[in-house]
Formats: C-alpha cells, structure tokens, sequence
C-alpha cells in the first residue's frame, strides 16, 4: 500500500477526515513499532576507540541488538546516553549491531511507499484506526476497549505476518524432474 491508499482506507473505515501530517506521523510511528520487533538490523563498525571517549550512535539507530569486541566476544558493559553517544569499556574495535529507524513517509505524495514489508501494511491501517478510536472514545469505557482490541490485533498481526515470511524463508522447494530422468 502506498500513502494514498492508506489515507482512502484510513477514512473508509472511520468515516473521518483527516490532515495528511497527522496520519503521516501515525503511519511512521506504526512503522517504528513494526521495527523494533522486526526491523532492518546492520552493523556499524568503531575501530580504535579510547576509554572514556563518547562515540556517536548512527542517525539512524533505533535499539541496539549487541556489541562485539574485537575478539566478537559478546560486549555487555558498554553505556548509551540520551545524547546519543556510546562508551565502550576498553580500548579496542568493536561492532554495534542495531536496529535501524524505517524513512519516514512523505505525506505529500499519495505514491509514497512505506519503509517495512509489505505484509505489514495492513497492521499499519489497523494501528492508525485504533488509533482514532484512542482519540475519539471521549472516556467512554465500550470505545476504549474497542481501541485496546484494535491495537492488540495490530501487535497480532504483526507477530503473525513477521511467521508467515520466516515459514517463506525455510519453505521447501519442489523440483519437477522428467519421467525419463526418473528412469520410469
């Protein structure tokens, strides 16, 4: 689904409006969710760092997975600050291995693609209409648990399509071989 789609859904199944801006900032952060459970992961390499010396986390990380020493001994001690910096325990090489943060939506062009799968696009919808419910249910105890339903069958669906492409990538494979090879 591109962005045109999800807006043309989005408002099929609420029956409202909405501000471009504001449903782009929705899908990112469904986008996010959908990451920290099954984002892109990569590497990222600091070579001869200093004790003591903050080193800056790439733009685009979202959750560390690990850190290996030069040895790729698994690294537990090293700290991550709220500015964005990484200390490392000892001189040396290391590697971080993270999750990275999917490229946003631009919410100017209906063409626009998302940055996950596409077997997660529909969790994306159901995460911005439970969304609206969150925002509309006024307090009312029917619509809150309306929305709470809505977000536990986006984290479901997920989970669900993330099995559906691990059971793709260890499918097995069928190879149609010629009577006469057979020897039939």
């Amino acid at each position: 689904m591109n962005f045109g789609e999800i807006l043309s859904s989005y408002e099929h199944r609420t029956g409202a409006t909405i501000n471009r801006a504001h449903l782009a900032n929705l899908i990112d952060e469904a986008q996010v969710e959908i990451a920290k459970r099954y984002g892109k992961i990569v590497r990222q390499e600091y070579y001869s760092v200093d004790v003591g010396e903050g080193y800056a986390l790439p733009l685009n990380h979202l959750q560390t997975e690990e850190v290996r020493d030069g040895n790729n001994k698994l690294c537990a001690d090293y700290e991550i600050t709220p500015d964005g910096k990484i200390y490392f325990p000892a001189e040396g090489d290391y590697v971080l291995v993270y999750t990275t943060v999917p490229d946003p939506v631009d919410k100017d062009n209906n063409d626009s693609e998302l940055d996950v799968h596409q077997m997660f696009h529909g969790a994306v919808v159901q995460y911005c209409v439970a969304k609206w419910w969150e925002d509309h249910s006024e307090g009312i105890p029917a619509e809150e648990a309306k929305s709470d339903k809505m977000m536990n069958e986006f984290y479901r669906k997920i989970d669900e399509s993330a099995h559906v492409l691990r059971q793709r990538a260890f499918g097995s494979a069928y190879l149609k071989i010629h009577p006469i090879a057979r020897g039939n």
